[in-house]
């Protein structure tokens, strides 16, 4: 609803909803479960330099109703919580544009270690395995492909799932011997499923609308995800039944378009020169006439000249008034 902030909500079988906690400003609406621990990243922006921002972890206890920041600076994005809420992998991108996964303890927010990422994926919604030993997680290179695949937690070697390709990726959620995910291989953005041996995507949902943030529900033997429409998204459950899923080709995952034959890569034709930084005085070019103002409202005439400083760190008016 729009009329409400994003907040955790607990949802039982009957339908009955219960707010748990509400979410501060986000990147995006997302949050992880383990033990008894919910994590999420908030955005934090510094009172009185207004484009210098950071992502912190929030953690909120169930059992003791509270919620604390384990982060103060940096910036984290899709904190995940391992199974006993003990540790959480999280995507820490630093000034320099450099991705790497840290594993964070998830009461103090100490970081236990941070994994190398030579070829520097960019890391999202990191899941741990049952053992703890690796996490899976959705990758995507410098050329804008994504990949799924798991992440040693110890060394940071990688085990590519599927290869590279142009389709987009939502979290990853693993059951047994199936990873449930979203994706836009087909038309619209539908859930598949995907053995890890075999890297090959099962379309799971049907119909013309979206569904998204698949989980599983080991009772009913149904996957759990949200259907999108006009009126907002809704919980909807579907089969498990991997007899009635049908394979997909990936492809490159290009989408097809009309063309000229003329197309070039304009990238490739930009000169690469370096400069060398040196400081620059405020009181440089101190005049600058931008815009004016006239007002003519009898009895009152008036004209007004503006003008600022090149770092818009001085400005001054002048005019007359009749």
């Amino acid at each position: 609803r729009l009329d409400k902030i994003n907040a955790i909500y607990k949802v039982n079988p009957a339908g009955k909803v219960d707010h748990i906690v509400g979410l501060g400003s986000q990147h995006e609406a997302h949050f992880s479960m383990g033990g008894d621990r919910l994590a999420w990243s908030e955005i934090r922006v510094h009172p009185r330099w207004v484009r210098e921002d950071h992502s912190v972890i929030i953690v909120y206890d169930l059992n003791k109703n509270s919620k604390s920041q384990i982060t103060t600076k940096g910036k984290y994005f899709t904190p995940g919580l391992d199974a006993s809420g003990q540790k959480i992998a999280a995507l820490h991108t630093d000034s320099l544009g450099n991705h790497n996964l840290h594993i964070l303890d998830a009461k103090s927010g100490k970081v236990l270690n941070v994994l190398p990422n030579p070829s520097n994926y960019y890391y999202a919604y990191p899941t741990w395995s049952a053992d703890n030993k690796k996490v899976l997680t959705t990758a995507r290179d410098d050329s804008g492909r994504m990949s799924l695949m798991y992440v040693d937690v110890e060394s940071g070697k990688v085990n590519v799932i599927m290869h590279w390709s142009y389709h987009i990726f939502g979290r990853p959620l693993q059951y047994d011997n199936w990873i449930y995910v979203t994706s836009n291989i087909d038309d619209t953005d539908h859930v598949y499923a995907i053995n890890p041996e075999e890297g090959i995507p099962y379309r799971v949902t049907k119909g013309p609308k979206s569904y998204y943030s698949p989980t599983y529900d080991p009772v009913n033997d149904e996957i759990i995800c949200g259907e999108y429409s006009v009126q907002g998204n809704r919980l909807k459950r579907i089969s498990a039944d991997a007899r009635n899923w049908k394979t997909r080709n990936m492809g490159h995952g290009e989408k097809e378009f009309a063309t000229s034959g003329k197309e070039r890569d304009i990238l490739s034709e930009v000169p690469q020169k370096s400069y060398t930084p040196k400081k620059y005085s405020k009181w440089a070019h101190p005049i600058n006439f931008h815009s004016a103002n006239v007002t003519l409202d009898d009895p009152v005439y008036e004209i007004e000249v503006l003008a600022e400083n090149v770092l818009s760190s001085i400005g001054f008016s002048t005019g007359y008034r009749y």
